[in-house]
């Protein structure tokens, strides 16, 4: 489920609007202090700490309430762009708690893949994850430009199925549910 441009404008502006009146806020505080105390740097200091700390409480809180309702969200899927259909694509994604040291005893994610384009159709090779760490994702989403299928069909670890993909303005994009064993997708 894709959100719309109107609603990620709407939480865009709501974002904003909420930034802007904890500011004004923080700057109202701080000049009825000074009016009642005078202007000194420990005013100053305790003002702007405090406001600090209210936006580090909330952060806090929202990323707890987050992590634990967030499974109920409906997680996106990963995406990638094959964007033409001359060049073969190679890379791949790491993934880490970005805090610790962890990744030394194994807590990453490593997946490596590849898509080129060739006479016969269209291929995806996602090798086998490397490392522990969970994938946020449950579904791979490709979006390959520049190339649409002949036929309507797709193969999937040798398995003949019948593609389900959705149309792009100059390509195609394919669905395809996330596994940590690897993946082939042919594309005819």
């Amino acid at each position: 489920m894709q959100k719309s441009p109107v609603f990620m404008r709407s939480v865009f502006v709501f974002f904003l609007v909420s930034g802007f009146c904890s500011i004004l806020y923080e700057l109202v505080w701080l000049r009825l202090s000074m009016a009642q105390f005078g202007v000194t740097t420990a005013l100053v200091s305790i003002v702007l700490s405090t406001f600090m700390a209210g936006l580090g409480l909330g952060s806090w809180i929202s990323g707890r309430l987050i992590r634990r309702y967030g499974g109920a969200m409906r997680t996106p899927a990963l995406r990638f762009y094959a964007g033409s259909s001359t060049d073969p694509c190679s890379g791949s994604l790491y993934l880490d708690d970005g805090t610790s040291y962890a990744y030394r005893q194994g807590a990453y994610l490593r997946m490596k893949f590849s898509c080129e384009v060739a006479a016969d159709g269209f291929h995806l090779h996602i090798a086998p994850r490397e490392g522990t760490y969970p994938a946020w994702w449950k579904e791979i989403r490709a979006e390959i430009y520049g190339w649409t299928p002949k036929q309507n069909s797709a193969l999937v670890k040798g398995t003949t199925t019948p593609l389900q993909a959705s149309q792009l303005q100059h390509g195609v994009a394919v669905t395809i549910p996330e596994n940590d064993q690897g993946l082939d997708l042919d594309l005819k």
